[in-house]
């Protein structure tokens, strides 16, 4: 969702979510979601993705294909912030 600013010197787009958005987890929640949804065995919650595999192979294989879609659409991890 962009967020659109009108002033005297011209209409501009703010390129990261405002701070203080109180709607901000939602817009994060939908945006995931609609990224990753035709992943199989990729869960989104709240802000939050669960891969749910039987093994390891086949986590690593979902893993990689969240990766992928990341690198296409444009979306960045913050590995500070990987528990």
């Amino acid at each position: 969702m962009l967020s659109y600013l009108n002033t005297p010197f011209g209409r501009h787009r703010f390129v990261r979510m405002l701070f203080g958005t109180v709607s901000a987890s939602d817009i994060l929640h939908k945006s995931t979601y609609k990224t990753l949804d035709d992943i199989p065995s990729v869960h989104v919650v709240v802000n939050e993705m669960l891969i749910v595999a039987i093994d390891k192979s086949e986590h690593d294989r979902v893993l990689r294909k969240i990766l992928d879609r990341a690198r296409k659409q444009g979306v960045k991890f913050n590995l500070s912030k990987h528990n």
